[in-house]
Parts: structure tokens; sequence; C-alpha cells
């Protein structure tokens, strides 16, 4: 089972990023610089940035990753369409 590993910032000891690895896939939930307590979700080569609802990184990271289970689930249904 794949875990989430965070990031930390050294002098505030808050998450800055967390990213979970699952196969080719890298699940990045982070924050950006002046942003306050938004957090976006990234994953190279599926989408770009997105802003997420939660400000609690808990629930993020699972927004982030139920968003990620509807994408690769349209895409196996249009694969399957197309056959």
């Amino acid at each position: 089972m794949n875990k989430w590993k965070d990031k930390k910032n050294y002098k505030t000891d808050e998450i800055e990023e967390s990213r979970l690895v699952a196969g080719r896939f890298r699940l990045t939930v982070h924050r950006y610089v002046g942003r306050g307590d938004v957090w976006f979700a990234s994953c190279p080569y599926l989408f770009d940035t997105r802003e997420l609802a939660s400000k609690d990184i808990k629930l993020a990271k699972a927004q982030a990753k139920a968003g990620l289970q509807v994408i690769l689930m349209d895409a196996l249904k249009d694969l399957e369409e197309k056959e």
C-alpha cells in the first residue's frame, strides 16, 4: 500500500507538500506562498494544478485522491467505448 510522504517547513513544522506515488502516477498536494490555507493538487501528465476546496491537509489529500480516481475511471470508460 502506498503512503503519503509529507514535506514540512523546517521553521514552522507545518506540512508544505504531500506526495503519493502509485506506479507511474505522482499525485502532489501542495500550497503556494502567499495563497494562505489554500491547497492545490497536481499530477504530471494527467492534470495541471487544481485548487482544492478543503483547507485541511487530510481532507485535501482525500479530495485529490478521489479526483485522480475519477479521471482514471473516465479514461478507462473512454477506452472501453472505443473498442
